[in-house]
């Protein structure tokens, strides 16, 4: 479906959403200079690491995994073609932070480095704009060392731990930013939250751990909570694959449910405090996870696991296929419409999105993203041109997605696929113009979003080495 044609299904709720982004500015400038009691909106990032977009129900998937965030989804946006800007966390989740392609801030593309530069993130606009902001992370990138969590007020990063800490603490936060029982004040708060429930190793508690059912019906072993088993093309069939792989996505799916679950009680509690009907609400991912769904083409092309020599079609990192840049994005809450939009988007737009929901112009802030509420109001949102990268010991890749091909560079190979489904099917030979003109589109990417200038940035201490070996990052 085109923009426009979302856009004529959804034009009263549309012009709506077009009418609170005017309204919001003049608000915050009346705010600003008046005192008036009037209140931009509450923000919420809710970042699902390692989470596929086809295994959220509201993408149609066969399970009820998500039935809370299926709630935001029929109240809000659900955005069908969201691409990720890299495959695996860091690099994902720094053009999350400031609207900018990975390697404009990371000294190294071929590992884990600290970015480097005068790094400016969405959080600090949001803070210098009058926003409280607050974040309650358990990813180990989340660290203050990563330098991507500039501009929070109350940063509260509790290492790996389960949602359901992540929501106590929220929660915890967010009665303090609102006060006690009486009237709040004028001051709105950004909370973000990043939830680790679905990266593997999977440490799913009861009940949620068997909430899915198995072929077999046997308990999960260690290796099952892992995924690492079949990781030999040629291995990938048969009944003992399919009751593996039956168990591993048993596990995926129960992680994925138990978050969600511990999410409605986050919103249960801001409905408690009558604060839900103030907020905007944001669920997205850093970048999904591979499920034995392309291991002869990634064998063929010698993309091993991003640690494990020897093993394909698992994990992520590794390559640029749909499984691992194709993600959730759902837009949620007040002054925001309903529908589901077709039209081509990108993690780089989050950021751009909340600072004009918030009424936010910074200079200070150079994202390359688009606020995409207002371009869906105003009916100008059209497949925007997604690029991804990200590099292993296995090869460097980019990849470009118009909205109807997928080009990717594989060192110096080059592959053009389709963009209606996941099948791989390289149309590099039949469509040489095409190839020729998204080459051209990579190229002047490439030129134009340039390298920091600094070499590399400081070395990491043991004990953060220590927790991304965990995680499967480091050897």
């Amino acid at each position: 479906m085109h923009a426009r044609t979302v856009w004529d299904a959804m034009r009263s709720h549309v012009l709506t959403a077009a009418g609170f982004l005017c309204l919001l500015s003049l608000v915050a400038a009346c705010s600003r200079e008046t005192g008036s009691e009037a209140r931009r909106p509450d923000l919420i990032l809710i970042l699902l690491d390692t989470v596929r977009r086809d295994h959220l129900s509201t993408y149609g998937y066969h399970r009820d995994t998500t039935p809370v965030i299926d709630s935001l989804a029929r109240d809000g946006l659900v955005f069908e073609r969201a691409v990720a800007q890299s495959s695996w966390t860091l690099p994902s989740f720094g053009s999350l932070m400031t609207s900018r392609y990975p390697r404009e801030i990371f000294p190294e593309a071929d590992g884990i480095s600290i970015p480097v530069g005068n790094l400016y993130t969405f959080a600090q606009a949001l803070r210098n704009g009058g926003y409280r902001t607050i974040s309650v992370t358990s990813n180990p990138y989340n660290h203050e060392i990563f330098r991507l969590m500039q501009g929070f007020e109350h940063p509260n990063h509790l290492g790996v731990v389960s949602a359901n800490d992540v929501v106590a603490r929220a929660i915890e936060q967010v009665d303090r930013a609102i006060g006690g029982g009486g009237r709040r004040d004028d001051t709105p708060y950004f909370l973000f939250l990043h939830f680790m429930d679905n990266h593997f190793p999977l440490d799913v508690p009861r009940p949620y751990d068997t909430h899915f059912p198995t072929l077999d019906g046997l308990p999960h072993d260690a290796s099952m909570r892992n995924s690492l088993a079949f990781g030999a093309p040629d291995h990938a069939q048969g009944d003992d694959f399919e009751i593996y792989r039956s168990h591993t996505l048993s596990l995926y799916d129960g992680s994925l449910y138990f978050t969600d679950s511990q999410l409605g009680k986050l919103f249960e509690h801001l409905r408690e405090r009558r604060v839900f009907e103030d907020a905007v609400i944001v669920v997205a991912a850093d970048h999904g996870q591979a499920f034995w769904d392309h291991g002869r083409e990634e064998k063929e092309l010698g993309l091993e696991h991003f640690q494990r020599r020897g093993v394909f079609g698992l994990g992520h990192g590794h390559t640029l296929f749909p499984e691992l840049i194709r993600v959730p994005l759902i837009v949620s809450g007040r002054g925001v419409p309903s529908g589901r939009v077709q039209p081509q988007v990108r993690n780089l737009d989050i950021a751009p999105t909340l600072l004009s929901i918030a009424g936010i112009d910074d200079p200070g802030f150079a994202g390359r993203g688009v606020p995409l509420l207002a371009r869906l109001a105003d009916g100008t949102l059209d497949d925007l041109p997604a690029y991804s990268e990200t590099a292993t010991r296995s090869a460097a890749q980019w990849t470009v997605w118009d909205g109807r091909h997928r080009y990717l560079r594989v060192g110096e190979r080059e592959l053009l696929f389709g963009d209606e489904t996941s099948d791989l099917s390289d149309f590099a030979a039949s469509e040489p113009e095409t190839l020729a003109r998204l080459r051209r589109e990579l190229d002047e990417v490439l030129r134009f979003a340039a390298p920091p200038a600094e070499a590399r940035g400081e070395d990491l201490p043991a004990e953060m080495l220590d927790r991304l070996r965990k995680l499967g990052y480091v050897d």
